[in-house]
């Protein structure tokens, strides 16, 4: 619980106790954050003291690269609801064999996705065609140097249209979803970087015509993210990317975890007893940028 107290220090910085942000006023927050504010997730700022509600548990949070991506969103909802999805070491990556259960379970929870790479080995680019929705669940390190330079899939790695770079250098149509459930930023290291890479990562993205994003700040991993994506993914197609997560997390945190199947945990956590999904670094780490409700932006445009 120690993070309490840090999280109402944060929030009096940011935020001021004046009555101006109430979740009796509003049903969602926008925020557009800058530089090492990306890093930082607003949900779970209390609106007052430690044991005051959780910002993130009174108001819908979503985040955006700039204003004008707050009002006018990128194209309009899609009609193909088909999941692409590529999966890596991620959920049990000390454990081969079960990694690949792992993520076949996840695999066939879904309505006839794309197993990515497919047989063409078509590059992520040019998959709009295919796919409504792209998700990857595996480890990706962005290129801190050059984001554009980051592979969007880490089976992309050494392809020349495998990088975030060839979403914008080419008029393709694009899945109106991405999901990166292993985005590595460097507070994942315990660095603080200055969100370059998580604020170009979503501008691009936005730019080529993605409408909705899911990014991890730190990738978890571990049984924890099965059952977040495991739900999540289920519900995507069917009543959009906001209320879809919000339906995962809620299984999640009635969920007990196992220490050894979490591998942000370290050995000497593994007999701890009582671990469950109430705990914030298995979900408070995914940042979502995605439009509000139609009437939302309506009635913000007025």
């Amino acid at each position: 619980e120690s993070w309490k107290k840090d999280a109402v220090a944060l929030r009096r910085q940011l935020i001021p106790e004046d009555g101006t942000i109430t979740a009796e006023k509003f049903d969602e927050l926008i925020i557009v954050p800058d530089g090492p504010l990306w890093y930082l997730p607003f949900e779970l700022l209390p609106f007052l003291e430690e044991d005051s509600p959780l910002f993130g548990d009174q108001i819908k949070i979503r985040y955006v690269a700039t204003p004008a991506l707050a009002l006018h969103p990128v194209p309009a909802i899609p009609a193909n609801h088909t999941i692409g999805i590529a999966t890596g070491k991620f959920f049990a990556p000390r454990d081969l064999e079960l990694n690949q259960q792992i993520a076949d379970s996840i695999v066939e929870t879904l309505n006839d996705p794309v197993r990515l790479p497919d047989a063409a080995s078509t590059p992520t680019a040019f998959l709009g065609n295919e796919i409504g929705h792209l998700a990857i669940a595996a480890p990706q390190t962005p290129n801190t140097s050059n984001f554009l330079l980051t592979p969007m899939a880490p089976y992309e790695q050494r392809s020349p249209l495998g990088n975030i770079a060839a979403w914008l250098r080419f008029p393709a149509k694009v899945p109106a979803s991405v999901i990166l459930a292993g985005f590595r930023t460097p507070v994942g290291v315990g660095r603080m970087g200055d969100g370059s890479e998580v604020f170009g990562t979503l501008v691009a993205l936005n730019v080529a015509g993605v409408r909705n994003v899911l990014i991890s700040r730190w990738a978890v991993g571990g049984n924890s993210t099965a059952i977040l994506l495991k739900e999540f993914l289920q519900e995507l197609p069917f009543i959009g990317m906001d209320e879809a997560w919000q339906r995962a997390k809620l299984v999640l945190l009635s969920t007990e975890l196992d220490p050894k199947g979490e591998p942000l945990l370290t050995q000497a956590e593994h007999e701890r007893e009582g671990l469950t999904g109430k705990q914030p670094l298995f979900w408070s780490g995914y940042l979502i940028s995605a439009p509000p409700k139609q009437e939302v932006a309506a009635a913000a445009q007025k």
